[in-house]
């Protein structure tokens, strides 16, 4: 249950262009949410969803206000990089480059939360949210709407900590390896 992809001595075979590499999945089941913005998400680079960004975006700004984050097992380094396909396709972007340090501490959903958030409070005009789309990915409106509120990231990631403990005490007793 501890082990990462690197310790099954198994060839990665990219599931999808998208998810070229083990470290992507890392990444994936919060960043994902980005789709639903105007925010490139990395695709046709060689980083997709570890490279985030748009050509209007304030990547020092974003960089420094999630690294005040407290968001535990990553960094996020500004950068530029130029979309080959999807949002933003052949137009420079700024944007910030996500290092996961720790996967055993790093949480997804809550770090792109948190981005999400605030590249909507840095740019209001520019940063957009498809409703439908973010809402079939979140599988709620509630995420969306709290952050269209200005709710803060770690407030927001609150509200789903008592439902992630009654899961884990609930998937318990079907853990085959532990």
């Amino acid at each position: 249950r501890g082990m990462d992809f690197s310790g099954t001595g198994r060839i990665w075979v990219a599931p999808s262009p998208n998810i070229p590499t083990p470290g992507t999945c890392l990444l994936f089941p919060g960043f994902v949410l980005i789709e639903a913005t105007s925010l490139s998400e990395g695709r046709g680079t060689t980083r997709p969803f570890a490279l985030i960004g748009a050509p209007w975006l304030d990547a020092d700004r974003l960089a420094e206000e999630l690294g005040r984050a407290g968001l535990e097992g990553a960094i996020f380094r500004p950068t530029e990089f130029t979309p080959s396909d999807s949002k933003h396709d052949g137009v420079p972007c700024a944007g910030i480059e996500v290092h996961v340090t720790d996967p055993a501490r790093f949480r997804a959903c809550r770090a792109a939360v948190a981005l999400i958030a605030a590249a909507r409070r840095l740019h209001p005009g520019e940063m957009k949210i498809s409703a439908a789309q973010f809402d079939r990915l979140a599988g709620c409106s509630w995420l969306r709407e709290a952050i269209e509120a200005g709710t803060p990231a770690g407030e927001i990631a609150a509200r789903w900590t008592a439902a992630e403990e009654a899961f884990r005490k609930r998937r318990d007793r079907y853990l085959l390896y532990r």
